[in-house]
């Protein structure tokens, strides 16, 4: 039916099937708005073009979004024959996943070694036969099996594996999320082939003008387009007397499959009921449930007669306003007793959690047996990273708790879980509740300290942090742990205010952290924070050991507090120290933890330390990757957007109209909210961009006020922004006392990034030989760092002092290293600058990619040199690089010219240098 007028589609999802089944398997995303036929077209298609293969069907369901994994449970439980095929490892994390084994026998390997199982199990099951795996409204997946198949989606391409995401329009599957994968978007059918379908599927007779009407109010979506006529009685039709449907369309259908159900006999609609309450979609838990209500197969006849519902490998119905409509028009009662049965259908051992929910929906007066049976899934669900469901547990185990003290108990915990899962208006709703009811002290502080942080997710401003602090200070009362969790959080409120903050906060929050001892003196946490605190009052020299613990401590703790002041502060903790090893492993590990726990209130923090990570890198398409997730998740929370990654990108670029823009925008909406931190990284990152540019001048200007704030996180970066412009602006009598205060911090690290930055400020700052011997040493260090935009910085200056000292050939040499580097990275101002030093130096290059196969100047020297038999260390000092550097333009070399091994370089056809 609906594959009239969609010859292109049909066709797309051919080449697909037929591509997996040589073994060469994919994705496509197919997306559409709901009725558009995407179901049907990919079903029919499959059933045309896949033969000989495997089917597995996999259908989201908006009552299933709660249960975590629920969508991995239907796509792997009919191959779980393949389990033993895996690694243990990678076993016992998916018998995790799905409920089948307990923490005891089933390894936590997060989200990586889930992914990698999933993998796994359908390229063993692929083996024998290839598969087809379609998974039908994918927008209503639970959260955690659709980043598992997102991320499945990605590593397929080499399996005999057909992967179809079907998906409305939806803001769940954002673009940031899918934008990488093949997809196919269903638009509404033309007119001609609107008026071909009503002509084959509607038998009486149809009015031309009718006709025409119905074709532009369906806007050519085809289950509309054939339902419209039914909603008239055949003389509308013949004569064109058809009330125009309602203003809303899918009001209008759902009204429309209300009376269609209406007219079905009464144990049809009973079997209706039972299919809409049953999410999974499971034949065989359906008839269980049925035959507890006396009901027989016969009873879907009629159903399946009229097109409503289709009973086979799977329960489905016509679309999706059919179930929402079944479920919503019966009467409360009988709903009750479709859940009952449903109940009593699942294995009480099996399906804990499915039948504790059908319980509770049954239930018609608090229960205090079913509450508590609630509160145990609610832990379950929190293990296996379901926040959202932990929250509709306790949510409703509130509802069935009849004590008035435990249920504003359950209803603090249940908004606890809402706001970490990402859900702050519903949290704050339930705290309203639960306020209204009779809560004891500690949950009455428990939900101050949720107010307080819900607040600061909303706001990031001054107000915010008082209001963590009032909280930390009267938890200190009664609960010590609580109250050191919430002063830490309350520090990292304070770094994000910034210049608006007040420093007598600060001074509250060391002083109650001092009246409360030390606690957990050994974790991450207490030690990050304590350290913290040190360094405000004592200096980093005093506060280096401990902070250095704390760090460790926190790579090293198994389970990671995921708050917001956690992810934010450990990370910032590293980058005082100019630890940029600890910041790429506390980044990567403190995103997967929030990802895993799906933690969402935290994740914006996390993507923007990851994403910053990534920048310091050198991997700028990666940042900007995690900086639109970063703004989808910001913009679905309602919070403030993490503006950082978006103007440094936009700086190291040389994007000046964009950073200008962003700059104004983000000025003005921190200014008016008191985030004084955004304003100290606007002035960075316009300083970075007027470095790039050469306006020495205005980068000194906008660096001097960001200096000066010595911003945690920030100030480990401005020095040399400042130092730079302030030498290339001949106010050397500035840059030495900037090169003090960041000598005196930098010295207190051992990292080759500390080292490196130190070499390069002094190089800066210091003449002849010594400058030449600090630009050396710079080059040497940041090469064994991570820092790759910071060591083509080096390259430049040091290339410019060159020239400037007359050394044109050697200067060539460096400023070729630093314009290839900035090209490579996308740096666009700093390679039109070392381009304009190459050309005084006697070259004149153009700033454009480097072509496949093409050696830069650099990797042509180094290959030469490695054919003609010099050592990776004889070539790095010969030509003042790390042997880790030569070692990477060595890999360069061999890809571009298609090589393996040294000895070929020297038979390379083309010949070396």
């Amino acid at each position: 039916m609906v594959l009239r007028g969609r010859n292109r589609e049909v066709a797309a999802v051919a080449r697909l099937l037929r591509s997996a089944r040589d073994g060469h398997g994919g994705v496509l995303l197919v997306r559409g708005p709901a009725g558009i036929g995407k179901s049907a077209l990919v079903q029919q298609a499959a059933s045309a073009h896949g033969g000989g293969m495997r089917h597995v069907q996999v259908t989201g369901s908006e009552f299933e979004g709660q249960f975590p994994f629920a969508g991995l449970h239907q796509l792997c439980h009919p191959l779980l024959g393949h389990l033993v095929e895996l690694p243990s490892a990678q076993a016992g994390a998916l018998r995790r996943a799905l409920g089948i084994a307990d923490d005891a026998t089933a390894p936590d390997g997060g989200r990586p070694l889930l992914v990698a199982a999933v993998r796994g199990l359908l390229a063993a099951a692929a083996r024998t036969q290839p598969l087809i795996c379609v998974v039908d409204d994918a927008q209503w997946l639970d959260a955690g099996s659709l980043a598992v198949l997102l991320l499945v989606a990605q590593r397929i391409g080499d399996l005999p594996v057909a992967l179809l995401l079907v998906a409305r329009d939806d803001e769940v599957l954002s673009a940031a999320r899918t934008r990488e994968l093949p997809g196919l978007e269903l638009t509404g059918l033309a007119d001609a082939d609107a008026r071909d379908l009503l002509a084959a599927e509607v038998n009486r007779p149809l009015d031309p003008a009718v006709r025409d009407r119905f074709i532009a109010e369906a806007g050519g979506n085809p289950l509309a387009l054939l339902e419209l006529p039914r909603t008239v009685n055949p003389a509308a039709l013949a004569g064109g007397y058809a009330t125009p449907p309602p203003s809303t369309l899918s009001a209008s259908l759902e009204a429309h499959f209300v009376a269609l159900v209406a007219q079905m006999p009464d144990e049809t609609r009973r079997l209706l009921l039972l299919a809409a309450a049953e999410p999974t979609g499971d034949p065989a838990t359906l008839w269980c449930s049925a035959g507890a209500l006396g009901l027989t197969e016969a009873a879907a006849q009629p159903a399946q007669d009229a097109g409503l519902l289709a009973v086979d490998a799977r329960v489905r119905f016509r679309h999706p306003l059919v179930r929402s409509a079944v479920y919503h028009a019966a009467d409360p009662a009988d709903r009750r007793v479709a859940h009952r049965a449903l109940a009593h259908a699942y294995d009480a051992r099996q399906d804990r959690d499915r039948r504790a929910w059908h319980l509770a929906l049954a239930a018609e007066a608090p229960d205090d047996a079913v509450a508590a049976e609630l509160v145990c899934c609610a832990h379950r669900a929190r293990s296996r990273g379901g926040l959202t469901a932990m929250a509709a547990f306790l949510e409703r185990a509130a509802i069935l708790t009849p004590d008035r003290q435990r249920r504003s108990a359950l209803l603090v915990k249940a908004a606890q879980a809402k706001r970490e899962a990402g859900l702050p208006d519903e949290a704050t709703a339930l705290l309203d509740v639960a306020r209204a009811g009779r809560l004891d002290r500690h949950h009455r502080i428990a939900a101050d300290v949720l107010q307080a942080r819900i607040s600061l997710d909303r706001r990031r401003d001054l107000q915010s942090v008082r209001m963590l602090v009032d909280a930390g200070l009267s938890a200190a009362r009664q609960d010590a742990d609580l109250a050191r969790e919430v002063l830490f959080e309350a520090y990292a409120a304070a770094v994000f205010v910034g210049r608006f903050g007040d420093t007598r906060l600060l001074a509250r929050i060391g002083s109650a952290m001092r009246g409360l001892g030390p606690g957990e003196s050994g974790s991450g946490r207490s030690l990050t924070f304590s350290g913290l605190l040190t360094e405000a009052t004592d200096g980093l020299d005093a506060a280096a050991l401990t902070l250095r613990l704390g760090i460790a401590r926190y790579l090293d703790e198994a389970a990671l507090p995921l708050g917001t002041g956690d992810v934010w502060l450990a990370y910032s903790a590293a980058a005082e120290f100019w630890d940029d090893e600890s910041m790429l492993r506390i980044s990567e590990l403190q995103l997967a933890a929030v990802r895993e726990n799906g933690a969402l209130a935290s994740l914006p923090v996390a993507l923007m330390s990851r994403a910053l990570t990534h920048i310091h890198n050198g991997e700028f398409a990666e940042a900007e990757r995690l900086s639109a997730e970063c703004a989808a998740v910001t913009a679905e929370l309602g919070v403030p957007a993490m503006t950082y990654v978006d103007t440094t990108l936009a700086a190291w670029r040389g994007d000046e109209a964009g950073l200008l823009a962003l700059y104004d925008v983000a000025f003005a909406e921190a200014t008016a909210r008191g985030e004084g931190r955004v304003l100290t990284a606007l002035d960075y990152a316009l300083a970075v961009l007027r470095n790039g540019q050469g306006r020495y001048t205005d980068a000194m200007a906008v660096c001097a006020q960001a200096e000066a704030q010595q911003e945690l996180g920030i100030r480990t970066r401005i020095p040399l922004e400042f130092i730079e412009a302030a030498v290339r602006a001949g106010r050397r009598d500035l840059a030495v006392p900037a090169f003090e205060r960041l000598e005196r911090r930098a010295s207190a690290s051992s990292t080759d990034w500390a080292a490196g930055t130190l070499a390069h400020a002094r190089a800066l700052i210091s003449e002849g030989d010594e400058a030449e011997r600090h630009y050396l040493t710079a080059l040497d260090r940041l090469a064994a760092s991570d820092a790759a935009p910071q060591l083509a910085r080096v390259h430049l200056l040091y290339g410019e002092w060159l020239r400037r000292h007359r050394r044109k050939r050697e200067a060539r040499a460096q400023l070729e290293i630093a314009r290839d580097r900035f090209i490579a990275l996308g740096a666009k101002a700093f390679a039109q600058r070392a381009s304009r030093e190459l050309a005084a130096a006697g070259e004149r290059p153009v700033v454009q990619a480097t072509g496949p196969g093409r050696l830069t100047a650099q990797e042509e020297e180094i290959a030469r040199l490695a054919a003609e038999g010099a050592t990776t260390r004889e070539i790095a000092h010969a030509l003042y690089l790390s042997p880790r550097t030569v070692d990477t333009h060595l890999r360069n070399v061999f890809t571009k010219l298609g090589l393996t091994s040294r000895r070929q370089l020297s038979r390379h056809p083309a010949g070396i240098g």
